[in-house]
């Protein structure tokens, strides 16, 4: 129903179709959760009812839902849960808007030019996963001789997957699925919806 109101206002190249609407359905979602954040924030925390016959006259039949989830337990423990989460975070990525789809290349290129001049890059046997990861947090390959580049905010996890690496390489560690070199270099679970070094997949 969205993308069809989206259609009507817009058209795309029919080849491209798939990719527009990718793009704007998650737009919408963040846009949404935005919108019930603030709602949260402005009125609901400060006890407040919006006056309906100025804003949000859609969401007054849904709004005593609303108020009663956010104000229910459930509703509570996701909150704390994320905050604890968020806490332990320390690996910020600087992809931009585009995400990896738009990065990837430009890491592959760095790579092969490295490969063309007959310099073996230093990420030349790590998992993908590892590799995305490592260059979407900051990390590089020096043009002269193909060695990392670390920043400070990573160096710690780089030496980590240096030494799952070779243990796996020597057999004392084998990789399974989600508990693989990186998890293992950054010490913390994956969650579910998005995959460190790949971004939202299934």
């Amino acid at each position: 129903m969205l993308w069809a109101d989206v259609k009507q206002h817009f058209s795309f190249p029919e080849d491209k179709e798939e990719i527009f609407k990718d793009w704007v359905m998650k737009k919408m979602a963040i846009s949404f959760q935005t919108f019930k954040k603030n709602l949260n924030k402005d009125y609901i925390k400060k006890g407040h009812v919006p006056d309906f016959e100025k804003h949000f006259k859609k969401q007054r039949p849904f709004w005593d839902a609303f108020v009663q989830y956010k104000l229910s337990e459930t509703s509570e423990k996701r909150t704390t849960q994320a905050k604890e989460n968020a806490s332990k975070k320390i690996h910020f990525h600087h992809l931009g808007q585009g995400g990896y789809s738009t990065v990837i290349p430009k890491w592959q290129k760095m790579e092969d030019d490295l490969t063309a001049r007959g310099i073996v890059p230093a990420t030349f046997d790590w998992p993908q996963r590892a590799k995305h990861f490592f260059y979407a947090h900051g990390g590089s390959l020096k043009p002269e001789d193909g060695s990392l580049i670390t920043s400070d905010a990573i160096r710690e996890a780089a030496n980590r997957l240096d030494e799952a690496l070779k243990a796996v390489s020597e057999g004392s560690f084998k990789p399974d699925r989600e508990k693989d070199e990186l998890t293992y270099a950054l010490g913390t679970p994956e969650h579910t919806g998005r995959v460190r070094g790949m971004g939202v997949v299934p």
